[in-house]
């Protein structure tokens, strides 16, 4: 009897802390509300977005400044009016310091001196005896013999039109500066002076200063 007693009592408690177990199982399963997690995570990722839109529109302002600010640098260091210095324009030929154009067409030397001041030149002078060579090789190249040069003899004295000074001489033939007050030069020879309305091919000249 007494041991049927004990066991009754044993079954009971067990029951009871069996009883008394499950809900604290359960409830340390129990889900974590979604509205709670939003709640905590939420405030973070909009602060997130914030910084980075105030980022990127920092970077939108700064970027076009810095773009400008380097055209001008580029413009300033390549200016066209620098890159064209020293260069000859189309059709003339670039020889030292100086630029030539052979002309075809015969002209008296004052239509060939008009039409090298209309090209922003002068009918050529010679400054020295490698130049001298160099426009003789042209002419050879254009099958030119003679042609017109920018000498002319005014109160007995040769000067050139384009003002240089006629510190180098070349002559091959002299006549008559009353007569013949014109220069002219060969291909294969020095200079020789000629009356100023003779027609035939001419060399204008110019500087790079001017080019």
């Amino acid at each position: 009897m007494k041991l049927l007693v004990v066991l009754s009592l044993l079954l009971c408690v067990a029951l009871s802390v069996r009883a008394a177990a499950v809900p604290v199982e359960e409830e340390k399963k129990a889900p974590v509300p979604v509205e709670d997690v939003v709640l905590k995570e939420e405030p973070v990722q909009v602060e997130e977005v914030k910084k980075m839109e105030v980022e990127n529109q920092m970077e939108l302002e700064t970027f076009p400044e810095e773009r400008d600010t380097v055209l001008e640098m580029d413009l300033a260091e390549h200016d066209p009016q620098e890159e064209r210095f020293g260069y000859c324009p189309d059709g003339w030929i670039r020889h030292q310091s100086r630029c030539f154009l052979f002309v075809n067409s015969a002209m008296n030397w004052y239509k060939a001196e008009d039409y090298c001041n209309q090209r922003h030149g002068s009918l050529a002078s010679v400054q020295n005896p490698r130049e001298h060579s160099f426009l003789q090789q042209q002419m050879t190249v254009a099958g030119t013999s003679i042609a017109w040069l920018g000498g002319f003899n005014l109160q007995n004295q040769w000067r050139w039109i384009d003002h240089e000074g006629l510190y180098y001489t070349n002559w091959y033939s002299l006549s008559s500066v009353t007569s013949y007050p014109c220069m002219y030069m060969g291909n294969t020879h020095g200079w020789a002076n000629h009356v100023c309305s003779s027609s035939m091919r001419f060399i204008c000249g110019r500087n790079f200063s001017n080019c």
